[in-house]
C-alpha cells in the first residue's frame, strides 16, 4: 500500500533511536533542575529518620523486657536468701510521695525471733498503718531487718516504666536530630537562594 508523501511511516515514529536509553520517570527527577543536592540530602536524612523511628518501639520493648527479667530475678533471689516475719507496728505510719510510689516506707516495729526474744528495730514496711497493726517484714540471713522481694505487679509496673521511658527517649532524641538537621537545610537552602538572586538581579534590572 502507497503511503502519503512527505508522510513518515507510523514504525518509524514508534521506533526510538538505537543506543538511546529509554525514558523513566527517576531520569526526569534527577535532572530537574529545582532539586539540588541539598534536597536529596534532607530527603535522605528524614527516610533514615523515619527508619529510626519505626525501630524505636523495638527499642522500648527491648527495655522494658530487660527490665522485667533483672527485677524478676532479683526478686526471686531475695525470697531465696530471706524469709518473712510477722510483726507489730509501734508508731503511726501515714503514706509519703516516696513510699506511694514504692509502696513501702521505713518504720519502727518489734517482732519475735525463733528462740522467743522481742526484737525492736526500723523495718521497711507497708506505706500506711496504725500502732499495733500486724505487719510482715523480711530479715535476712543474720537476723536483720531487709528489704522485701518486690511483687509480681510492681515489676511489671517497673518494666511498663522502663520501656514508655525509652520511647520517649528515642523519639525526643530523633526530633531534636530532625531539628537541627531541619534548620541547617533551611538556612542553606535559603542561603543559595539568596546567591542566584544576587546573580540575576542585575540581568533583570537591566532587562
Amino acid at each position: 500500500m502507497a503511503q502519503p508523501s512527505g508522510g513518515t511511516p507510523m514504525s518509524a515514529q514508534a521506533e526510538q533511536p538505537k543506543g538511546s536509553p529509554p525514558s523513566r520517570p527517576g531520569r526526569r527527577l534527577h535532572r530537574n533542575p529545582m532539586r539540588s543536592r541539598g534536597q536529596a540530602a534532607h530527603e535522605l536524612f528524614v527516610a533514615l529518620l523515619v527508619l529510626a523511628a519505626l525501630a524505636v518501639p523495638v527499642l522500648g520493648f527491648v527495655a522494658g523486657r530487660a527490665q522485667f527479667d533483672i527485677s524478676e530475678d532479683r526478686s526471686r533471689r531475695v525470697a531465696a536468701d530471706n524469709h518473712p516475719v510477722t510483726a507489730v507496728l509501734q508508731q503511726n505510719v501515714y503514706g509519703t510521695g516516696s513510699a506511694l510510689r514504692t509502696g513501702h516506707t521505713k518504720a519502727t516495729v518489734s517482732w519475735t525471733t525463733g528462740d522467743g526474744t522481742v526484737q525492736l528495730g526500723k523495718a521497711p514496711v507497708g506505706s500506711s498503718g496504725d500502732k499495733g497493726d500486724r505487719t510482715t517484714i523480711w530479715l535476712d540471713p543474720a537476723g536483720n531487718p531487709t528489704e522485701a522481694p518486690k511483687q509480681h505487679d510492681r515489676v511489671v509496673l517497673d518494666a511498663v516504666g522502663a520501656g514508655v521511658l525509652t520511647l520517649l527517649a528515642g523519639f525526643g532524641v530523633l526530633l531534636v536530630f530532625y531539628a537541627a538537621e531541619h534548620t541547617a537545610f533551611t538556612r542553606s537552602r535559603m542561603g543559595a537562594w539568596a546567591r542566584e538572586w544576587e546573580a540575576v538581579a542585575p540581568v533583570w534590572t537591566k532587562a
